[in-house]
């Protein structure tokens, strides 16, 4: 896996985390490996996250309906809002609490944790698959497998994202720069991968 040196000069525990989680799929895997390239699956967090975290923060939960955002903007959640959409919830017991709270009040298409994993397509049982990096991790990992169990791709990787043609597109172009960009700062010798 290769990342550029401002990622671990920035964010180095996250990087410690990533870099862990990509070179000992065995050891981390409970029943399963991930059958993923590890720089997709960093690009995938990288593309999703909020800029104002390091790739791969956990605590985040998007809402994808300004009208949902409108129910709040009174309630004691507004202090969680980092920008028009997003909530830093942080840690992962607030994370599991707001988004409880949201449901009940009938605010489900959610986008959770570190890959925004939206809770209307998938839904689970325990939320700390969305907020848990690990777990989630392996949760958005068998996602893009099953999107490509007849054929690996670009499309059916970028359906991740969206199953919208335009979407589908716009992701696809988002997640071939940033690994490309991965593979520039490793020409430029600006990353360290060890």
């Amino acid at each position: 896996m290769i990342i550029p040196k401002t990622y671990i000069v920035n964010h180095p525990v996250m990087i410690i985390f990533f870099l862990f989680l990509m070179f000992n799929n065995t050891l981390l895997a409970s029943q399963q490996k991930c059958k993923v390239e590890p720089i997709i699956m960093y690009s995938i967090a990288s593309i999703e996250g909020s800029s104002m975290f390091p790739v791969g923060y956990p605590y985040i939960i998007s809402l994808n309906n300004k009208q949902d955002v409108d129910k709040l903007l009174n309630s004691d959640l507004r202090k969680y809002f980092i920008d028009n959409r997003t909530i830093n919830c942080k840690n992962e017991s607030t994370c599991i609490n707001i988004t409880r709270y949201l449901i009940k009040r009938n605010i489900k298409n959610l986008d959770c944790g570190a890959f925004q994993i939206n809770y209307l397509y998938h839904k689970v049982k325990n939320f700390a698959f969305y907020f848990n990096l690990k777990k989630s991790y392996y949760f958005a990992c068998n996602i893009i497998t099953k999107n490509n169990q007849k054929k690996w791709s670009w499309k059916n990787i970028s359906d991740y994202h969206s199953f919208s043609n335009q979407q589908n597109a716009e992701y696809k172009k988002k997640l071939i720069t940033a690994i490309y960009q991965i593979h520039i700062e490793e020409l430029r010798g600006n990353v360290n991968t060890n």
